[in-house]
């Protein structure tokens, strides 16, 4: 069977959730051949080895006239030509893609190929109103939801994401067009670091015996709440002046805007002894970060089901995350004092003070049950899934 995935390598979780999924279809059906196209020229996330060839489009320039609309247009030509030079070599059976614009290109190049679009989150998530309006942003918002319509399968990461499709969707919605299979996790997250190599990892990063360290990992872009975790660090440090704040991070496909804002703060209010940030950090020693930090933060206006949520509950960190996605199922159910009652930087610095207030032995007792609740999560069957839906698609 001939696979063709398209998607942006340096979009991070969605590309990881994505890539994770594969690598574990490529071991149930290892006659599984697998095409590559892409957007992005960083390949630090990419296992070259799962793909038979890959294929890198380049973004086209904002060139006038009409620069946006016709990026547009350049984009489809593109991904039209790229798709069309590859089914000469090979004749696809099936298409994966994870952007919408490769949903038009498939139904231009491959018009009776069976196409499933793996949804995780919106490419464009404008609010529109009648005050303001803007034509460019109606346009994308409405092809993005408009491709949803027109494949054999939306796959989702969580059944709690049906209810925010079908309200995109309205009248248009099809259940039965819809599935959910939940992301899963490379395998070296089951890695255990003894006390002596989490000591050792301490000092390579610059991180103190005397810190508590709170981890964030992830892009530095728009909607996660980075903002209001520094204005919450002055009032954390107050409480706590041992605290240490753990950004790891792609400097790929980052809001430079926002950046510079945490930037400012930091050196406005003196931060700088209590945060590090690691830089394109090697996802294979992440685990060991995760089990050498005390907690996880994750301040996001907006998830579906996160990878850094789900990599803290396999670590067994606790993690205070906003009650976006998948948390409130997630944390819920091992206890409701890890879910932020909002984002604002006042809840933030009292939930982290409230959370390192606790006993020891209450701490002990959160990361065990965070780890059974992890046991509990249906993922380990989500390949066997989309294993069986592609066979299904194939033969429909």
């Amino acid at each position: 069977m001939n696979l063709v995935v398209f998607s942006d390598i340096e979009s991070t979780g969605k590309w990881l959730a994505t890539q994770a999924l594969l690598e574990k279809l490529k071991k149930i059906k290892p006659d599984l051949i697998i095409y590559l196209l892409h957007y992005g020229t960083n390949d630090m996330m990419l296992d070259k080895a799962l793909f038979a060839s890959t294929i890198s489009l380049p973004r086209p320039p904002l060139i006038p006239p009409f620069p946006y609309y016709r990026q547009i247009l350049l984009e489809l030509v593109s991904q039209v030509k790229a798709l069309r030079s590859l089914t000469l070599k090979v004749k696809p059976d099936l298409v994966i893609t994870t952007e919408y614009s490769f949903v038009y290109t498939t139904k231009q190049v491959l018009p009776s190929t069976k196409l499933i679009f793996h949804f995780h989150g919106f490419t464009h998530f404008f609010i529109l109103g009648w005050e303001g309006f803007n034509l460019y942003l109606f346009l994308i918002k409405a092809l993005e939801r408009i491709s949803w319509l027109l494949v054999d399968r939306l796959i989702l990461p969580s059944t709690n994401v049906k209810p925010v499709i079908r309200k995109e969707l309205g009248l248009f919605y099809r259940p039965n067009n819809i599935q959910v299979i939940d992301n899963l996790l490379p395998q070296y997250f089951s890695t255990h670091y003894t006390r002596a190599e989490r000591i050792k990892m301490r000092k390579s990063v610059g991180i103190k015996a005397k810190h508590r360290v709170v981890l964030y990992v992830g892009r530095i872009s728009e909607k996660k709440g980075l903002e209001n975790l520094f204005a919450a660090l002055p009032l954390i440090r107050r409480s706590l002046k041992d605290i240490l704040v753990v950004i790891v991070y792609p400097d790929f496909n980052m809001n430079y805007t926002i950046w510079e804002k945490l930037q400012t703060v930091i050196d406005a209010q003196n931060l700088r002894p209590s945060v590090i940030f690691l830089k394109n950090y090697t996802r294979q020693k992440l685990p060991a970060l995760y089990q050498l930090a005390d907690l996880a933060i994750l301040p996001s206006e907006l998830e579906m089901n996160s990878l850094f949520l789900l990599e803290s509950l396999a670590s067994g960190l606790p993690i205070l995350s906003t009650a976006s996605g998948n948390a409130i199922n997630l944390l819920g159910k091992v206890d409701t004092s890890l879910l932020l009652k909002n984002s604002q930087p006042v809840t933030i610095a009292r939930s982290v003070i409230r959370y390192f207030s606790k006993p020891v032995f209450w701490q002990t007792k959160i990361k065990k049950r965070l780890r059974v609740r992890f046991q509990e999560l249906d993922w380990k069957n989500a390949a066997t899934d989309l294993s069986g839906l592609l066979t299904f698609i194939k033969y429909t």
